[in-house]
């Protein structure tokens, strides 16, 4: 999935406040699931935890691809997004958005390894996870939001 679209597409939402963003995403490519996923679902990702930080998301419905002429290969879904931000500081935002990326990099990795392979130090990283509340093995699909937001504090990624 193309994680950047969606968070571009989030934050036009947020951006419009009293219009309406309409929006075609491929569901083949973007599953309803990883931008509604929580902490610990399958789905959960870096498209959940960005989105997540920009808006809540919830699915209304699905609507079948025969519904469509000519109808698609996939079906679709309609998802409301309500513009909510968890940061007030921009860089914070920034040094978040960092960690996120880097964290989901390597999935099957983790926490801690995964933050190696991306160039973070492997013992700072290991620091911060233990003074989050974290055990050091800890993958990332099981860090809810406001986990990622106190490691992004305590690592400064960029």
């Amino acid at each position: 999935a193309d994680v950047d679209g969606v968070v571009a597409l989030v934050e036009q939402v947020t951006q419009a406040r009293d219009r309406r963003v309409v929006a075609d995403l491929d569901a083949a490519a973007v599953q309803d699931d990883a931008v509604t996923a929580a902490a610990g679902d399958s789905d959960y990702g870096a498209l959940s935890l960005l989105t997540a930080s920009r808006a809540s998301a919830e699915l209304l419905m699905d609507i079948k691809a025969a519904s469509f002429s000519p109808v698609p290969a996939v079906d679709s879904s309609v998802l409301v997004f309500r513009p909510k931000s968890y940061f007030s500081v921009p860089g914070e935002e920034a040094a978040f958005r960092a960690l996120v990326k880097k964290a989901f990099s390597h999935r099957r990795k983790t926490l801690i390894n995964s933050l190696g392979l991306c160039g973070v130090d492997k013992a700072a990283a290991a620091a911060a996870v233990e003074k989050a509340g974290f055990k050091a093995t800890v993958r990332a699909q099981e860090i809810p939001l406001e986990g990622f937001a106190g490691l992004s504090a305590l690592l400064e990624c960029r």
